[in-house]
C-alpha cells in the first residue's frame, strides 16, 4: 500500500509540473490557424489517436475515453493518463516551402470508478482545445493617382484555448445481454487569442506604417452529453453503439484593441498616433453545436473494430463586439469519418509481454471548417501505434504515430504534411479501494 501511495504522489507531482506549462504552450505554426478560434486540437488520448481518432463506441474498463462521457460507467480501476506530442512537418505553397516542429502537452486525465457494481464513474482532466501560431507575409499594392504603391502586409497570431472538464457516466439499465449508459461532461474553456496585422510601406514613400492589434481573453462553460448502448453477441463478442453532442455555447470575452500608425519605414513598432483604442471591451465568442456517432465491435478482447462520423455546425461560429459587431470568418460546417481497430494476442497472459502488446491502426478523412475563395481545405490522416504493458498490471505506455495531409498547393492554397508522435502513459490500479480482512 505504501508503494502505491508513493507512486501516486510522484505521478501527481509530475502532472502538476505539466499543468504549469500546458496553458502557455504553442502547438501549431499553421497559417490555417488564422481562422476561427485557431487550429482545433484532438482532445482524445494516444490510444484513440492511433485508431484513427475513433471514440464514440470505445468502452474500456482500464482506459479513459473523455470524448464520450457515457464510457465512464465502464471504469474498473482508478486511472491516470498523460500524453505529450511532437509534430514535424512541411508547409508549402506552389513556389516555396518551410519545415516546422512543435512539441507540447496533449492531455492529462483522471478516472475513478465510484461504484463498479452500479456502473458509476467519474473523470476529470485538462487538454488543449485550440492553438494559434502563424506569421504570414503578403505583398500587395494600393492605387494612387498615377501609380501603384507597394505594401507588405504582415499577419501574426499566437495563443490558444485550453479545456478543463469534469464528468460522470452512469449505467441506467443492465441485464445479462445488454446495458445502456448516459454521461455528461461539464467543461470550462479559457485562454488568450492574440493577433497583429501590419501594413508596411517602403521608406521612399514617406508613409506612416499601420498596425492593428487585437488581444482577446475568452472563457466560459461548455457541456457535452453522451450515451452508449452495449449488446452481447454470443459468448465472446460485444457491440457498442455510441453518440455524443456538444451544444452551441456562448463564451464571454474581453479584449484590448488598438489601431495606430507606426514610424516611417522598417516596420518599427514605435507608435506615432492612435486612431482607435478599446480597453477591456466585453464581447462574446459563439462555439458551434457538434454531433458524433460511432460503432465498435470487440471480440474476446482480441480484436476491436470501430467507426465514427462527426458533424460540427461551424457556420454558426462568430465573435461579437459592441464596437465592431459580429464576424464569423465565413467558416463552413465540418464533416469527418474515422475507422480504426486494434489487436491483442492475449491480454490476460501476464507472463508474456509480447502477447499483451496492443497493436493499433486507423484512418480518417475530414471536410474541415475552412473554405477559401470557394475552395475547401480537406484533411486526411493515417495512424498506427502500440500499447505496451507495464509489468503485470493494466498500466501501459502508449506510442502513437499519425501522418496528416491538409490542403493543397492548387488554387493558391497551402499544403501541410505533418508527422505526429504522441507518447502517452496510463496508470491503472485500485488506489482508492478500502480492503476488508477477516
Amino acid at each position: 500500500m505504501y508503494k502505491k501511495a508513493k507512486r501516486l504522489i510522484t505521478v501527481c507531482l509530475i502532472l502538476f509540473c505539466v499543468l504549469q506549462t500546458a496553458i502557455s504552450q504553442n502547438l501549431t505554426l499553421s497559417p490555417y490557424s488564422i481562422f476561427g478560434p485557431g487550429e482545433l486540437q484532438f482532445m482524445g488520448n494516444a490510444s484513440n489517436l492511433a485508431k484513427g481518432r475513433v471514440s464514440q463506441g470505445i468502452r474500456r474498463p482500464y482506459e479513459i475515453n473523455s470524448l464520450n462521457p457515457a464510457s465512464y460507467s465502464a471504469l474498473k480501476n482508478t486511472i491516470i493518463e498523460a500524453g505529450f506530442a511532437q509534430n514535424n512537418g512541411t508547409i508549402k505553397s506552389a513556389s516555396s516551402s518551410a519545415e516546422v516542429t512543435t512539441v507540447g502537452f496533449s492531455y492529462v486525465n483522471f478516472g475513478i470508478p465510484l461504484s463498479e457494481k452500479r456502473g458509476w464513474g467519474l473523470s476529470f482532466g485538462l487538454m488543449p482545445y485550440s492553438s494559434i501560431g502563424y506569421k504570414v507575409v503578403a505583398d500587395s499594392s494600393v492605387q494612387q493617382d498615377t501609380f501603384k504603391m507597394p505594401i507588405t502586409n504582415t499577419f501574426i497570431g499566437k495563443g490558444g484555448l485550453t479545456k478543463f472538464y469534469i464528468g460522470m457516466g452512469y449505467k441506467i439499465y443492465k441485464d445479462s445481454l445488454r446495458s445502456l449508459s448516459l454521461g455528461v461532461n461539464v467543461g470550462y474553456i479559457f485562454g488568450n487569442l492574440n493577433s497583429t496585422t501590419q501594413a508596411l510601406f517602403p521608406i521612399d514613400y514617406l508613409k506612416f506604417n499601420i498596425e492593428e492589434s487585437n488581444n482577446r481573453y475568452t472563457g466560459g462553460l461548455v457541456f457535452d452529453y453522451g450515451l452508449q448502448f452495449e449488446q452481447k453477441i454470443g459468448k465472446k463478442t460485444t457491440a457498442v453503439v455510441g453518440a455524443s453532442m456538444n451544444v452551441r455555447t456562448e463564451l464571454s470575452s474581453t479584449r484590448q484593441y488598438v489601431l495606430r500608425s507606426l514610424a516611417i519605414g522598417g516596420g518599427s513598432r514605435n507608435g506615432r498616433d492612435t486612431a482607435l483604442s478599446t480597453d477591456n471591451e466585453s464581447g462574446s465568442m459563439t462555439l458551434p453545436m457538434g454531433l458524433k456517432a460511432g460503432l465498435s465491435v470487440n471480440h474476446n478482447d482480441k480484436f476491436l473494430l470501430a467507426a465514427d462520423v462527426e458533424y460540427t455546425e461551424w457556420s454558426a461560429y462568430k465573435t461579437t463586439w459592441p464596437s465592431s459587431g459580429s464576424s464569423g470568418d465565413a467558416l463552413r460546417n465540418s464533416l469527418a469519418f474515422a475507422f480504426g481497430g486494434s489487436y491483442t494476442q492475449d491480454v490476460n497472459d501476464y507472463n508474456n509481454f509480447l502477447k499483451r502488446v496492443e497493436y493499433r491502426a486507423g484512418f480518417r478523412y475530414e471536410q474541415s471548417n475552412i473554405i477559401i475563395n470557394n475552395n475547401g481545405v480537406d484533411l486526411m490522416g493515417i495512424s498506427a501505434g502500440l500499447g505496451l504493458p507495464m509489468g503485470k498490471s493494466r498500466s501501459k505506455v502508449n506510442v502513437s504515430f499519425e501522418y496528416l495531409k491538409r490542403g493543397t498547393t492548387s488554387n493558391n492554397l497551402i499544403q501541410e504534411d505533418y508527422y505526429r508522435l504522441i507518447l502517452g502513459i496510463t496508470f491503472a490500479d485500485r488506489w482508492f479501494v478500502r480492503y476488508r480482512y477477516d
